[in-house]
């Protein structure tokens, strides 16, 4: 195995807990997730939310539309560019390619970097210079699921090998509404990926692997902001890595397209042309044969694009950029006696100052088949751009403002009227690089902005101090007329249909009028409105509110 300390090993010498699935018993489970493979695994937790969506931790709690773990397949991060997000179906690979399946289940920052506190997963594919042929399966089952999967694999030479593999599937994924979905919900699941690769091996020494992959997906994906119709989402990558002697080295780009893509709730569409770039080299060397050294440097950039969909006014302002070097030394204290010792340095474009993860530990193996190990690992994750620079509407005018407030603009002709929408925010803002804040005028006030500012002959984007009277006084105004024109007119429609009320009088079908036009002018819900009804009648009884 090759995840615990980045360079192969065995299983026993690990300096950390790690769990494999081999390639037979990958084969032998037909499965439409890579997630599927694994969750057999102790201490693997896997939620199953669809068909083909599921979320995976193996540290802390599970979650919907979590990175949490670092997965990588063939030493290339494999989560979707600038969301962060591990979504295991969009990884373009077959069963038929897949060599083994490396989980460990320990933080491994010292040498994976910043993201890996919760762990790693490591899909390690076969090379075509040691797996040659055709394969082919083809597979039916229910929910409508139909699959077809293919790889070959073949030599130009005896030191050239190359592999193309491809896979679709198809099916219906399990109903579910939610009244909050601006539009239904479309269940059809389908997946269409395709995978090349080239590996160059003129000598033992040298080893040059070029590859290329993508995949496009429909499904529904949830996420914290409410279910995703994920339509024709499409993730790419090409990569190109390198052997020397005791060198590794390689560079990697990911990048996505969201097709056609929205939220359910919203309806609003999902632009995301972003990516993902990373260089890394790392160097093997020992110092006599009792001590071994693993060190490297990374650099990662991450480059979001979605045209303000996703990222709102920080579009033009979200780039991120990762930097870092780690050293690792083995020590071999007597046979039977490791002593691992690893510090890794990190820094990050937007975060002050830098991050050290130390790592130490003994490995003990008193026994060829028994090993106990004794570890010390800090580790951390950084903020993803989704967490700093989310800017995008979660609901558009959920207090129905709209028609209450645009008809009195269009009569006095005021242009159009700007609802009130509930927005979700990253930390980061255009106006302070230090976390969420209001935004301040001249005078150091904090400011606003309203869908009215049209009454003053401003326009929609016009930033209004908090404690303005003028402006108090225009929002109070228009607010007041609004809210006593829909009463007048309400009451007046409710009162007509109370008095063929049998057996009511005029003063309770009065009171439950007034009520029920005052509840659907301000959007009171059914409990609130018995009370009011209650009150109303005691007010026209009595004169007074008790």
């Amino acid at each position: 195995m090759v995840s615990a300390s980045r360079r192969p090993e065995k299983i026993l010498d690990a300096p950390a807990s790690v769990a494999v699935v081999e390639a037979q018993e990958v084969q032998s489970q037909p499965v439409l997730s890579l997630a599927e493979h694994v969750r057999d695994l102790p201490g693997v937790d896997v939620s199953r939310t669809g068909l083909v969506q599921n979320n995976m931790v193996v540290r802390g709690f599970n979650n919907i539309f979590s990175g949490a773990l670092l997965t990588l397949s063939d030493n290339r991060i494999a989560w979707v560019p600038s969301l962060r997000v591990n979504v295991y179906n969009f990884i373009p690979v077959t069963s038929d390619d897949i060599d083994r399946i490396e989980v460990v289940l320990g933080p491994g920052s010292a040498l994976y970097g910043p993201n890996s506190a919760n762990g790693v997963m490591h899909v390690i594919t076969k090379s075509p210079l040691t797996s040659g042929g055709t394969s082919a399966q083809v597979g039916f089952g229910e929910r409508s699921l139909r699959k077809v999967s293919v790889r070959h694999a073949g030599q130009a030479s005896a030191e050239l090998g190359y592999k193309i593999s491809a896979e679709y599937y198809a099916g219906e994924d399990w109903e579910s509404q939610d009244a909050s979905d601006l539009n239904p919900r479309d269940f059809d699941v389908e997946r269409r990926s395709a995978e090349v690769r080239v590996d160059y091996r003129p000598s033992d020494e040298l080893q040059a692997i070029f590859s290329a992959g993508t995949n496009v997906g429909d499904h529904i994906e949830l996420s914290g902001l409410g279910a995703g119709q994920i339509r024709g989402f499409g993730t790419n990558y090409a990569q190109a890595r390198f052997n020397y002697k005791d060198w590794f080295g390689q560079v990697y780009r990911n990048w996505s397209s969201a097709g056609d893509t929205y939220l359910l709730a919203t309806g609003i569409g999902i632009v995301d042309r972003s990516s993902l770039t990373v260089l890394q080299l790392q160097h093997d060397a020992r110092l006599g044969a009792r001590k071994r050294f693993t060190y490297g440097v990374d650099a990662l950039f991450t480059r979001p694009d979605t045209e303000g969909t996703i990222y709102g006014e920080n579009e033009d302002n979200d780039s991120i950029d990762e930097y870092g070097a780690y050293l690792q030394s083995e020590t071999a204290l007597i046979p039977e006696l490791d002593l691992v010792l690893a510090l890794r340095y990190d820094q990050h474009s937007r975060l002050d100052g830098e991050e050290i993860s130390p790592r130490a530990g003994l490995v003990f193996k008193p026994e060829e088949t028994q090993t106990f190990r004794l570890t010390y690992n800090r580790a951390f994750s950084t903020p993803t751009a989704i967490n700093l620079y989310l800017d995008l509407t979660s609901r558009a005018d959920p207090f129905q403002f709209g028609p209450r407030f645009s008809p009195v603009f269009a009569a006095r002709d005021l242009g159009e009227f700007h609802p009130i929408d509930v927005r979700v925010q990253g930390t980061y803002t255009p106006t302070s690089d230090k976390g969420f804040s209001f935004r301040r005028g001249e005078a150091g006030r904090p400011q606003f902005r309203s869908p009215f500012v049209a009454m003053a002959g401003l326009p929609a984007t016009t930033y209004i101090d908090m404690d303005s009277p003028i402006f108090t006084n225009v929002m109070w105004g228009i607010g007041r007329q609004a809210v006593i024109a829909g009463f007048a007119a309400e009451t007046e429609a409710a009162l007509t249909g109370q008095m063929v009320v049998a057996g009511m009088s005029e003063e309770d079908a009065f009171a439950q009028a007034q009520a029920a036009a005052l509840a659907g002018t301000l959007g009171i819900v059914p409990e609130q409105l018995a009370g009011l009804t209650n009150s109303l009648m005691r007010l026209n009884t009595s004169g007074a509110f008790d």
